[in-house]
């Protein structure tokens, strides 16, 4: 019993409630998709405030994703999320009840800084709470709860208002604050390794620094965070809210279905599958664009980058970045590593706009199908075929190393 709740014995409810933060990370990046035109006439906010009111939550992601370590380092994963629920609950509240710009604009940075803790937190938890043979597979629900997000915002925006929409943003959390603590907390988390130490693994941090860089460049942030202006711009005849709904759907379905076999055929495989997908589908959303090909073509590749966004680009970088750090160093380093995720989210997001301007949609949307040929190459060179049993083994080894000197000792001196 923790605080008079029941001990969550299952480790895939257990997983399941910790998604939620990975849900409040999808609603929190999409969520100016289908308010900010709402909000800007309201508010009546010029081109560059309603810039900055999108651009502001990124920003505010990389200082959660690092302030959370701390809190982590002090109370642990268990404490520290159900903190982190009621304080993104009391975020996406007050966003709904601003009434002039500058609660507005801090509300909008309160929900970022959630959206950097939960996505430095989520992950690690998940994985920490997975059955050693399911590691891979538990790694992917913090990406299907983030594609729930984005389908569940899409659903909103056709049926209530933006103020709506930020109060039903509240309700994953608010599913979190009420269960979390009834998950057992990881033995991990009593470990305090400071930043310093992470720099006795310089491989582990190249590869998750790529991981990252391919994610964030891979163009998903630019296509979610705009895909109502985009299918606009791309002038369709079908409804916009039909094809934003199919899209996201099709990147959830991906990413479940990659989830199931993942621990079977590993990470190469997904990435090299999903970096593929990504080079064709933005080939033919570009030369949509450019060629001015009939829309059946922006469709089909707008579907394709969702499907192969969910199977590997997607959920592979924050589940590979928890599994390839030893557990003492593994939260330092998904703080870090998730700080580096933002300042390079932060990055597409301010370029994006001068992306469109220049280079217009066809071309913009060819250079990021670049990028998904050097991921391909990088997944090739870099990622495992299958999950490496013997690390697996490892760690599971240490954790429990861990365990039996935990039983000896009242507190654990600092590494």
């Amino acid at each position: 019993m923790v605080c008079g709740l029941a001990t969550i014995k299952n480790p895939f409810l257990s997983g399941i409630i910790i998604a939620t933060g990975g849900m409040n990370f999808g609603l929190g990046m999409g969520f100016c998709s289908p308010t900010l035109s709402a909000i800007t006439k309201e508010f009546s906010l010029s081109p560059k405030e309603s810039s900055f009111f999108n651009f502001c939550g990124f920003l505010a992601a990389i200082v959660g994703s690092i302030a959370i370590t701390f809190f982590v380092k002090k109370f642990g994963k268990k404490l520290s999320s159900f903190g982190s629920s009621l304080f993104a609950l009391a975020s996406w509240i007050s966003l709904g009840l601003a009434q002039n710009k500058e609660v507005l604009f801090i509300a909008r940075l309160c929900v970022g800084l959630t959206i950097g803790i939960f996505s430095m937190v989520s992950p690690v938890f998940i994985v920490e709470v997975a059955p050693p043979n399911k590691k891979g597979q538990f790694g992917f629900m913090n990406q299907i709860g983030c594609s729930l997000g984005y389908l569940y915002l899409t659903i909103c925006g056709c049926f209530f208002t933006w103020r709506q929409i930020s109060f039903l943003c509240g309700l994953p959390v608010l599913i979190q604050a009420l269960f979390v603590l009834g998950i057992p907390e990881p033995i991990s988390s009593v470990l305090k390794a400071s930043f310093s130490q992470l720099f006795k693994f310089p491989k582990q941090l190249a590869i998750a620094f790529g991981l990252m860089f391919f994610l964030q460049f891979s163009g998903i942030n630019a296509v979610i965070s705009n895909l109502e202006t985009i299918i606009v711009t791309a002038n369709l005849t079908v409804s916009t809210f039909v094809v934003a709904l199919l899209a996201n759907i099709s990147q959830m379905i991906a990413t479940i279905l990659a989830s199931i076999v993942i621990d079977k055929y590993g990470h190469r495989f997904c990435w090299s599958l999903s970096s593929i997908g990504q080079l064709i589908a933005f080939i033919m959303i570009g030369l949509h664009q450019l060629l001015k090909l009939d829309s059946s073509i922006f469709i089909t590749g707008l579907f394709l980058e969702q499907l192969a966004f969910g199977v590997g680009t997607g959920p592979i970088p924050f589940t590979k970045a928890a599994e390839i750090f030893k557990v003492e160093v593994r939260s330092s380093a998904m703080a870090l590593i998730t700080s580096i995720q933002w300042a390079l989210a932060s990055i597409v997001v301010f370029i994006w706009p001068v992306m469109k301007e220049y280079l217009k949609l066809g071309w913009s949307f060819m250079s990021f199908g670049g990028i998904a040929l050097f991921s391909l190459i990088f997944g090739i060179y870099v990622l495992d075929p299958v999950q490496d049993v013997d690390d697996e083994s490892s760690d599971n080894e240490e954790t429990e190393n861990i365990s039996r000197r935990l039983s000896h000792a009242r507190d654990l001196p600092e590494l």
